[in-house]
């Protein structure tokens, strides 16, 4: 039976448990490739680290508006005084941390001579596949792809 949702696993991507599917699968990536790679190269993990901020701005969206005098009729005049009195606080502003966001992959390198990176192994995650992690993941592939690996 195909997927019903192509391109993705909810299970495998749920964030509870892909950091540490991630970390797994990239440590005995490295560690098999290292058993098959010939004598001249090495299989490393490395990291990148960046910041995802959210630059929206949240204000509360609850506001007290003064009543009417049509609004008003019924209520004693002490009541109507005290409501007539009443400021509303100013908005409160709420702003979202960054949230810290590491990302393993390997480099495979010439252990001699140069130590030149030859070849760069990414396993795509769920924050690759947009917003500012999308954003990232291109840049770092368009200089990967400008290089010389």
């Amino acid at each position: 039976m195909p997927s019903p949702f192509p391109g993705m696993d909810p299970y495998l991507e749920n964030p509870d448990d892909w950091r540490g599917f991630h970390a797994t699968l990239i440590t005995f990536l490295a560690s098999y490739l290292n058993n098959h790679l010939p004598v001249d190269f090495a299989a490393r993990v490395e990291e990148r680290l960046y910041l995802l901020r959210d630059e929206r701005n949240f204000v509360a969206d609850v506001a007290l508006v003064p009543r009417t005098a049509t609004e008003r009729r019924g209520q004693t005049a002490a009541s109507t005084a005290v409501l007539d009195r009443i400021e509303a606080d100013p908005p409160l502003l709420l702003r979202v941390e960054p949230l810290e966001v590491r990302e393993t992959y390997i480099e495979i390198t010439a252990v001699r001579g140069k130590r030149q990176v030859v070849t760069v192994i990414e396993l795509l995650s769920p924050t690759n596949k947009d917003g500012e992690g999308r954003k990232k993941y291109l840049q770092k592939q368009s200089e990967i792809l400008l290089s010389d690996v």
